[in-house]
């Protein structure tokens, strides 16, 4: 089961940096219905199928029908000499800090500073 859900995150994975790498918007959208699904498949591995029904007909079914139709009467940039408008260097720098300080205000500086619950719940318990 672990090796099956491991496959998915990496499919999810692939088709997030397709869609982010993909040069048509037309083609990153189907890059992004793939990675909706396979998120739906995850949702129902992990014991929520009902979010995964809703995930796998908004997701991947309403938002991608809407972007095809709304690519289909805008039409689609074709540009290939456009520039971008913050240099990749402060982006990068920018997207470091913040991954920095997400890191330094979310994860424990030791085991000690954690608190422990009392009783040892399931996550779906906690969450739900």
């Amino acid at each position: 089961m672990i090796v099956v859900t491991i496959a998915i995150v990496v499919g999810m994975t692939v088709c997030a940096i397709q869609a982010i790498r993909a040069v048509r918007v037309l083609n990153g959208v189907m890059w992004l219905a793939g990675c909706s699904a396979l998120l739906s498949v995850l949702l129902y591995q992990f014991g929520a199928p009902l979010i995964a029904v809703m995930e796998l007909s908004v997701g991947a079914g309403l938002i991608t029908v809407l972007m095809v139709f709304s690519i289909g009467v805008a039409g689609e940039d074709s540009e290939e000499d456009v520039q971008p408008v913050v240099p990749v260097s402060v982006a990068l720098i920018s997207v470091v800090v913040a991954v920095a300080i997400l890191a330094w205000l979310l994860l424990p500086l030791s085991a000690a500073t954690m608190p422990m619950p009392s009783d040892a719940a399931d996550f779906q318990t906690v969450f739900w």
